[in-house]
């Protein structure tokens, strides 16, 4: 394989017909993960170290041991001043060079000079690189820049560190553009000491913030705020020379008074136990049907809280939103976890909807329904003849229906296949339940119904064993 180097006075991008080539032919440059193999030209001598090796069907590995490969003479011719060093056709390579910077007083001897170049690029982002390193017997300079580019955001930087055995010195700038905002920074800093200078622009506000700010000529806002290059400012209303003064002792419409701002059936005031901290509506904060104190207190129009609450909190365990009354005795909480009314005066009164177990419970009292059961103390059947109409007496034979009925142990499918069965009957093909006890939409079965079933079997037992019973005296007389 040929590797062909190339020497030139500008990048890869705009080459020139200057431009030296030098070619290498030799196998293949190999890389696994962090394991690669490297071509070395040293006092004009090629060699290729090698740390990967390839199997018959193409698949590589990293060999135990590095193979060395002499490759001969090679000479890298330089221009005077830039060089750009490259393997044409190849990206994304690590180069090491090593000469000599000639510059007007003396020659400065660069003991190693590092240049790389990467463009990576994912499905998220293209991110584009360029590093720069010389090191010199008494001190080190790095340089970068890079382009990160993703599909909702632009970020370029240029950075460099400079040090020497006594200082180090570092300076970045950096511009981040996204849909809604731009934002740039200039950083220097020099030992512990660091400044910092940043503008951030969104739809709604450009911040400027650094140690200096300067804004030179005259400046303006809206033509309604000026300053001109002596200092002066001046605003529609307000002129500002050492101190501030108001036309006729009003600010927009209000009237100043010590610590209170009072307008038209609106006021302000700034220290407690003179006045309300807002009111509106009224003259005066006392009269007003709309007011706040400085404790936080508030009072609206056809929402007086006297002596009760209404506090937000994170979740109503800890408050939530509360509705209190006036004696404290009843809560209405809502919050992530739930709703409860609460009555302090009765406890079997109490309602909530809770999430418990995963699942949201209705909770009345004592008695809780879940998404697959109701659990209660007593379950009272309404069974008033003012309630019911299409009375008729039942007469079929509850014993032949229980008595054909399949009686089955089965879990529900939401269920875990090792959780306790249930005992029950199946509504079904292959499977018999008395029509009379199945609920009216066929899904599931009217415990009432199956009560009364079981109530008149008993019934018909009670007739049976009299019979029997009767039977049973008869034969001991004949005897």
């Amino acid at each position: 394989m040929k590797y062909i180097i190339t020497v030139d006075t500008q990048s890869r991008n705009k080459p020139t017909e200057n431009r030296k080539e030098i070619v290498i032919e030799t196998q293949e440059l190999r890389k696994k993960g962090n394991v690669h193999d490297d071509l070395i030209i040293e006092n004009n001598q090629a060699k290729v170290i090698r740390r990967i090796g390839k199997t018959q069907y193409d698949v590589t590995y990293v060999l135990n041991e590095e193979v060395v490969e002499e490759l001969g003479e090679v000479k890298i011719p330089l221009f005077e001043g830039d060089n750009y060093i490259y393997i044409k056709d190849e990206y994304n390579n690590n180069l090491c060079a090593e000469y000599i910077i000639k510059n007007d007083f003396t020659d400065r001897y660069v003991t190693n000079m590092q240049l790389s170049s990467a463009i990576e690029q994912t499905a998220e982002k293209i991110s584009l690189t360029v590093d720069k390193k010389l090191e010199g017997y008494s001190d080190t300079e790095e340089m970068q820049s890079a382009i990160d580019i993703k599909a909702e955001e632009i970020t370029s930087s240029v950075s460099s560190e400079y040090a020497t055995k006594g200082e180090l010195i570092t300076a970045k700038s950096e511009i981040k553009q996204t849909t809604d905002s731009i934002s740039s920074i200039v950083s220097k800093k020099v030992g512990d000491d660091e400044i910092i200078s940043m503008i951030n622009q969104s739809p709604e506000e450009i911040k400027i913030k650094s140690g200096k700010i300067a804004l030179e000529g005259h400046v303006t806002a809206n033509g309604n705020f000026k300053i001109d290059t002596n200092g002066n400012m001046a605003c529609i209303n307000a002129t500002v020379s050492g101190k501030v003064t108001t036309t006729s002792g009003k600010i927009a419409g209000f009237e100043v008074n010590n610590n209170i701002l009072k307008g038209e059936q609106v006021g302000i005031c700034g220290k407690d136990g003179e006045e309300w901290a807002f009111w509106a509506g009224s003259e005066t904060g006392a009269d007003a049907p709309f007011k706040i104190g400085h404790n936080g207190e508030m009072y609206a129009c056809n929402a007086n809280i006297s002596g009760g609450k209404i506090i937000i909190q994170k979740n109503y365990t800890e408050g939530g939103i509360i509705l209190e009354n006036l004696n404290k005795t009843k809560y209405l909480a809502m919050g992530y976890d739930g709703i409860n009314l609460i009555d302090n005066n009765d406890v079997d009164g109490q309602i909530a909807l809770l999430s418990q177990e995963g699942n949201y419970v209705i909770c009345v009292g004592q008695v809780s329904i879940w998404k697959n059961r109701i659990v209660t103390p007593t379950l009272i059947q309404t069974s008033l003849k003012a309630k019911k109409k299409n009375i008729k007496q039942f007469n079929e034979s509850a014993l032949d229906l229980i008595k054909n009925s399949n009686i089955c142990l089965y879990n529900l499918k939401e269920e875990k296949d090792e959780s306790k069965q249930h005992l029950g009957l199946i509504i079904g093909e292959g499977y018999n339940c008395p029509t009379e006890i199945i609920s009216e939409n066929g899904q599931g079965i009217e415990q009432y119904s199956m009560t009364s079933l079981a109530w008149k079997a008993i019934q018909e037992l009670i007739e049976e064993n009299k019979r029997l019973n009767e039977r049973l005296e008869i034969i001991e007389e004949e005897e």
